[in-house]
């Protein structure tokens, strides 16, 4: 992980999930879903953003040409927050309540194969990694929601649930890393962004930069 997992960065990211707590505006009964699709939405847009690029590839290096680089690079780490907001509340949803619970396992999957190759994969093979993962959590909590008798426990879902998303944290440092930028300056920019759409009274509106 290019974002070193120390008291620093877990003091951020337990600001942040207390932050996104502050935003809220979906109802609770229906709190799973709404962030699992939520999170699907803004993996899709942070695809159809990528397309807006002029991308070649060279040694598994994202190259952007110094025309578009700027907004789209903009863009992207834009989508790139909004899906780090979803994947926070799926999170707290699932029912860790501290980032310390959720951090409890995290040198396993740090230490696994498929985290280590994520530094080695190209821009592209990096989102794949991430709509695959995203794919598989939307499967395991649809059996939730829908009640199949071996995913009737919240915790236990947890466990099911966990691998995935730590990897999608993972993720999405390493996209960041690719835009040149890092995982503390997408969530900062995050809670920039939504403080800003949330005095203004367009939190629930459309628009990357409204």
């Amino acid at each position: 992980m290019r974002q070193s997992i120390d008291i620093h960065f877990v003091n951020a990211l337990t600001s942040y999930w207390e932050f996104t707590t502050t935003t809220v505006v979906y109802p609770s009964d229906k709190s799973l879903e709404y962030v699992t699709l939520g999170l699907i939405s803004e993996i899709n847009e942070f695809a159809n953003d990528s397309f807006a690029l002029l991308i070649k590839h060279q040694d598994g290096v994202l190259e952007v040409e110094e025309s578009v680089l700027d907004l789209e690079r903009t863009k992207l780490l834009l989508e790139l927050g909004d899906i780090l907001y979803y994947l926070s509340r799926l999170c707290i949803h699932l029912g860790y309540h501290s980032v310390e619970g959720f951090l409890v396992n995290a040198q396993n999957y740090l230490d696994s194969v498929s985290t280590k190759s994520l530094e080695e994969s190209d821009f592209f093979t990096t989102y794949m990694a991430l709509n695959f993962a995203s794919g598989t959590l939307a499967g395991l909590i649809k059996k939730y929601v829908r009640g199949d008798s071996n995913y009737q426990d919240l915790s236990l879902l947890q466990v099911f649930c966990e691998s995935y998303l730590f990897i999608m944290f993972l993720i999405i440092d390493e996209l960041a890393y690719d835009l040149n930028s890092d995982l503390k300056t997408v969530m900062d920019e995050n809670t920039n962004k939504l403080t800003k759409r949330k005095n203004a009274g367009t939190i629930q509106g459309d628009g990357d930069f409204r």
